[in-house]
């Protein structure tokens, strides 16, 4: 019985030995206290993601190290080792002293793997020329000299074999200027090689190169650049050595001529280790505060952050602006559409942007300005200023094009020239088209300045990654730019938008517009008005003289042969089918159309005469277009003043009489700082008009006045054109409202074919054409036709159609109801449902002089009785609408006729 007990007790303790040997490996194994031999984990790490830096030897050594390899590819040692933190990647192909200085500084050392296999020999580099060769000898026979004075050694143990010291750093600054500058590509993320001490350079082959300059009489400036840069500008003579830790390659060597070996190099594997992480771990909040400390406090590095925001600021600066001048004065010389500078624009643009930023600077820095002298700041600037321009060049032009071209006709019709016209109406709205474009244009911009380090230019992101080459520290030196570049974006947004609100002027304030200005109305009528002279104004000199007048527009004659003579006091109404070259001649009269050739005087001058200034003739002959044409940045009133001023000379108050005299005139006096945008299109016609009339012209010429406009608002702009004639004003009135020619023109030119066929009174040519063209065209006027059958789509067209020929001829909108009203219940109601699908309704409308009423005729194949007869009682509330709609309505052989009322 006890021997039971006592092998129960054994095995017992057995199983918990076993247990506790299992607890305990378990522990060990998950906190790396039984770690893998180096062996297991580079086999580990077969086929696995390895980071190495972009351009080092690691990359070609890496697969005979690790097995199929999938590398990844860091600018440098810092970014692969925060990469391996973060679990990117597998393991980090490093230097060995590098991590050995890593693991001295970081609160997470890593697990250093040394491949003793694999070495490679660092060295200084120098041109590849005879003076590279040179130098380089120079620099071998003092390499002998240290080392057998012992002080290569003393530098190595100082600088390499103690990475947890911080040795004092030579004083290369002040060395003299003996024998000329010493120009040093370096590098400072290959500590403890090279590195960045505050806002100093220190290191190894940093001391080893000044030592070098101090004993030749070298004065040492050092050029932080790139490690992708190094050999670009060693080859392009750009640098007069390198210090950077660069390994000697057979490649390399083909570039580059490299010194004597200073320091045999084994490459390492860096691996994150549990066991290293746990001894490195420290509370969260204490880490903060180190890192704080080592990021900014230690070694003065805010001063790094400072030194190069503000280079950062400066090249921002200064780009932004020379690029917004440079491209504003571009486009000023392209604009005009001069074919060689646009072609040199053009070809120059697409040279700059058909580059990446970061290839155009090394283009500039290393090539084009290599042997300038020119700082590798002010190289950033040139290349920045060049991108920003070729944006600043497209935006103003999709500015402008965003502008109603409209504008520029206007300002060009007031006696503006094309750069005054530009300055005083384009841009102002162009701008407020391209600000916000701009404004992401320079954001952009600000951010892609990090790119500048390339060309060894210490900025904000440089500072920030000289700081990580430094402290191994990830999240702090990141923040701390983004949140630099975050405040210069916000600052650069804010004076943007607000540039943007001064430029917008509808922004103003009532009190902005009327400054200085006493509104009041002048008594009088102080508007040149013409005089009632005698209709036909054949015992003066006419104001206007054209003689044989031809325009063409490449291949197509829209003028062929335009005589005609225009007295004061006449109103000429220009009619015509469309197409025949109304809007071109009156638009030859003031020269917007430079007419092909032919002659044209105004008051006995040649105005089609070589070297005469169509400014001149605008400021005489006033014009009042289609589409209003009012400048859309400036209050009705404003549109009526600025003209003034600056083409007559007038004073600002004198002007502003005139105009609200003029804006009272057409009954806009409620309207005087409203912009155009909140006026109906007859209000905008009448305030078009009114700035016209401000202007004094001695004829005025109206592009189809009424054509834009909703034909209720037709009259109000007629009434203003009849008083106008009514005064005597001498007018060129381009219309299809039969209507207005009849109630305000005394002559009437009826064009076709490029000329003028036809001229007399509105009696003659309506009543009795002469030309047989007239007759016919005026027939046209006063007559349409139209199909109307089962198709929904037929009779919505038919109803347009009507409705616009209605409003052609001026008839009131009463009228045009009544005419609808009859297609739609005569003709879709009543008339076509007694017709089978497939047939219809010919329908036509006919006008006359002689009597008040509208002949709408539906023809149709006759039926047996008449269809009004067999009307429905369901249809008696159509007859009742019928009885108010038409004076009468008969049935004959031809169809159904009714009568409108006009």
């Amino acid at each position: 019985m006890c021997r039971r007990a006592n092998g129960a007790n054994k095995a017992v303790k057995k199983l918990f030995k076993i247990f506790f040997i299992s607890l305990v490996f378990t522990i060990s194994a998950a906190t790396g206290t039984f770690a893998r031999t180096d062996s297991e984990v580079i086999n580990s790490l077969a086929g696995k993601n390895i980071g190495v830096q972009t351009g080092s030897t690691l990359e070609a050594i890496a697969p005979h190290i690790i097995k199929n390899p999938v590398l990844s590819y860091y600018p440098t040692n810092p970014d692969g080792l925060m990469a391996l933190h973060a679990g990117k990647i597998d393991a980090m192909l490093i230097d060995e002293p590098i991590l050995r200085y890593f693991n001295a500084l970081s609160d997470n050392p890593v697990r250093v793997i040394v491949s003793n296999d694999y070495s490679e020999y660092l060295a200084t580099a120098f041109q590849k020329n005879a003076a590279g060769e040179k130098l380089r000898d120079e620099y071998n026979d003092f390499l002998n000299s240290v080392e057998k004075e012992g002080k290569l050694q003393e530098l190595k143990d100082k600088w390499v074999n103690r990475p947890g010291d911080n040795p004092e750093i030579f004083d290369y600054e002040n060395l003299p200027d003996i024998n000329g500058q010493m120009v040093i590509a370096t590098e400072p993320f290959f500590a403890p090689f090279q590195y960045m001490s505050g806002n100093r350079l220190a290191g190894y082959e940093i001391e080893l190169v000044a030592e070098f300059c101090r004993r030749s009489g070298y004065k040492p400036v050092f050029k932080i650049v790139t490690f992708d840069g190094i050999i670009t500008g060693l080859a392009t003579g750009a640098y007069d050595m390198a210090a950077a830790g660069l390994a000697i390659t057979g490649e390399r060597e083909l570039s580059v001529n490299f010194s004597e070996p200073i320091y045999i190099n084994h490459a390492a594997i860096a691996v994150i280790d549990n066991a290293a992480a746990a001894a490195g771990a420290t509370d969260q909040g204490n880490r903060l505060v180190n890192s704080f400390y080592r990021n900014f406090i230690q070694e003065d590095r805010w001063k790094l952050f400072v030194d190069g925001a503000l280079v950062t600021l400066i090249i921002m600066l200064a780009s932004i602006t020379a690029g917004t001048v440079l491209g504003f004065g571009v486009y000023l010389l392209t604009r005009t559409g001069r074919k060689a500078a646009v072609t040199i624009t053009n070809l120059c643009k697409s040279v700059i942007q058909a580059f990446p930023m970061v290839v155009l600077l090394m283009i500039l820095y290393y090539v084009v300005f290599a042997h300038s002298g020119f700082s590798s700041v002010a190289v950033s600037i040139i290349g920045f200023t060049l991108t920003f321009a070729c944006a600043m060049h497209g935006m103003l032009i999709s500015g402008e094009r965003a502008v109603d071209p409209g504008q520029a006709e206007a300002a060009y019709s007031l006696g503006y020239g094309n750069s005054k016209a530009f300055f005083r109406f384009i841009l102002p709205q162009s701008a407020v088209h391209f600000l916000p474009a701009y404004e992401d244009e320079v954001i952009n911009h600000i951010k892609a300045t990090a790119v500048v380090g390339y060309i060894s230019v210490v900025d904000l992101t440089k500072a920030g990654d000289i700081i990580r080459g430094r402290t191994y520290d990830a999240i702090m030196p990141l923040a701390a730019v983004s949140v630099i570049y975050a405040l210069m974006s916000l600052a650069m947004r804010q004076v943007i938008r607000a540039a943007a609100r001064r430029v917008d002027t509808k922004n103003r304030t009532e009190a902005v517009i009327l400054k200085g200005l006493e509104i009041s109305c002048p008594p009088g009528n102080i508007c040149t008005a013409g005089t009632n002279r005698s209709e036909s104004g054949k015992d003066r000199k006419p104001i206007l003289d054209i003689r044989h007048l031809k325009k063409q527009f490449e291949t197509s004659v829209i003028l062929s042969d335009v005589s005609a003579e225009i007295y004061d006091g006449n109103v000429i109404a220009v009619i015509g089918p469309s197409g025949t070259g109304k809007s071109t001649f009156i638009r030859c009269l003031n020269l917007l159309n430079t007419p092909t050739s032919g002659q044209i005087f105004l008051d006995g001058e040649e105005i089609t005469a070589e070297g005469y200034e169509p400014v001149r003739v605008r400021r005489k002959v006033g014009m009042v277009f289609q589409q209003f044409n009012l400048f859309n940045h400036l209050t009705v009133l404003e549109n009526a003043i600025i003209p003034q001023m600056d083409i007559l000379g007038r004073s600002r108050q004198e002007a502003c009489d005139i105009a609200v005299n003029n804006l009272k005139r057409v009954g806009l006096e409620d309207r005087l700082l409203r912009y155009p945008d909140a006026l109906s299109g007859g209000q905008k016609q009448r305030a078009a008009i009114a700035g016209t009339l401000s202007m004094n012209p001695e004829v005025i010429l109206l592009d189809e006045p009424t054509s834009a406009l909703d034909p209720s608002l037709v009259g109000e702009v007629e009434f203003i054109i009849s008083e106008l004639a009514r005064e005597g004003h001498t007018m060129v009135i381009v219309t299809h409202e039969m209507n207005l020619v009849r109630s305000v023109a005394n002559r009437v030119f009826f064009m076709t074919d490029g000329g003028i066929y036809e001229d007399g009174t509105p009696d003659q040519i309506f009543n009795q054409p002469q030309g047989e063209k007239t007759a016919q065209v005026v027939f046209n006027f006063r007559h349409i036709e139209a199909q109307l059958n089962h198709n929904i789509e037929s009779y919505i067209e038919t109803v347009s159609r009507a409705a616009n020929f209605c409003s052609i001829l001026g008839l009131s909108r009463a009228c045009i109801y009544r005419v609808q009203l009859v297609i739609e219940e005569l003709g879709l109601h009543v008339v076509l449902p007694k017709f089978p699908e497939g047939s219809g309704i010919h329908l036509v409308l006919e006008t006359s002089d002689k009597d008040d009423t509208l002949k709408i005729t539906m023809k149709y194949k006759p039926l047996q009785n008449d269809i009004l007869l067999e009307m429905k009682d369901e249809d008696r509330m159509i007859s009742d609408m019928l009885q108010y709609a038409v004076r009468d309505i008969r049935v004959d052989e031809e169809g159904l006729t009714a009568l409108v009322v006009k």
